[in-house]
């Protein structure tokens, strides 16, 4: 998704930021529950970021933008 032409590149970085903290399981206690609730807001903002591109690929051809 990184070098991807689809996705842009802060889409991927804001991801890999969710999956980061993600990494830690959040039955580890305390930092656990930290890194977990932690994680919801670059993960939501990636989810904001994927449904975005995704819709205005499903759009037909004639009414996306110019560019991409």
């Amino acid at each position: 998704m990184y070098r991807s032409s689809v996705f842009g590149r802060p889409t991927a970085v804001w991801g890999l930021v969710a999956a980061s903290l993600m990494a830690v399981p959040s039955n580890f206690g305390t930092v656990g529950l930290v890194f977990a609730m932690a994680s919801l807001v670059p993960w939501a903002v990636f989810a904001v970021l994927v449904a975005r591109r995704l819709l205005e690929l499903a759009r037909p051809p004639s009414s996306r933008p110019i560019g991409r």
